[in-house]
């Protein structure tokens, strides 16, 4: 399960642990926000957005950043800027896979609800 952290002012950050998949989000319309995914790069796993986003949700940026010391193939961090552009609901899903194996079942799936005003 992954551990869901949420603030809402200028910026929101999920942080996402081995606790929960799944979480809602309450952020302001027109900021960024951060979604942040643990992944383990000497797994050849990696997160990605699943798309189309919905409407009024656009990836700002997208960035992997290593654990601690910089070590190949170690533990690190998938993280997702992202922006809600309008008040509203959104739900984005984020996919753990390797890229080059096709029709295979995501090894996880995170879904975050966010609710923007």
């Amino acid at each position: 399960m992954f551990l869901l952290t949420r603030f809402v002012f200028s910026a929101a950050v999920a942080v996402m642990s081995p606790v929960t998949m799944t979480g809602t989000m309450h952020v302001h319309a027109g900021r960024t926000f951060i979604i942040h995914l643990p992944y383990n790069a000497g797994t050849g796993y990696s997160w990605e957005i699943v798309k189309p986003l919905p409407q009024h949700l656009s990836v700002v940026k997208e960035a992997m950043r290593p654990q601690g010391a910089a070590m190949p193939g170690g533990p690190g961090a998938a993280i997702f800027t992202l922006r809600m552009s309008a008040p509203g609901t959104a739900h984005v899903k984020f996919v753990y896979t390797r890229p080059w194996e096709r029709g295979v079942t995501p090894a996880k799936t995170a879904v975050y609800t966010v609710d923007a005003q």
